[in-house]
């Protein structure tokens, strides 16, 4: 299992998103633009979550 963990870091690195680039955009502030939509995306989904109580 470390194996492949270890491989997996090595391929992908800190971040294991997928995300589409602009035209010459580079992958790292392709990423950081994704991860903070997701960010964005899961913050409005629990504001707006019912809360029991």
């Amino acid at each position: 299992m470390i194996l492949l963990l270890a491989s997996m870091s090595m391929a992908w690195g800190e971040s294991f998103h997928f995300s589409h680039r602009w035209n010459g955009e580079p992958l790292r502030e392709s990423i950081k633009r994704r991860e903070h939509f997701l960010a964005l995306e899961l913050d409005e989904r629990t504001t707006m979550s019912p809360r029991g109580g």
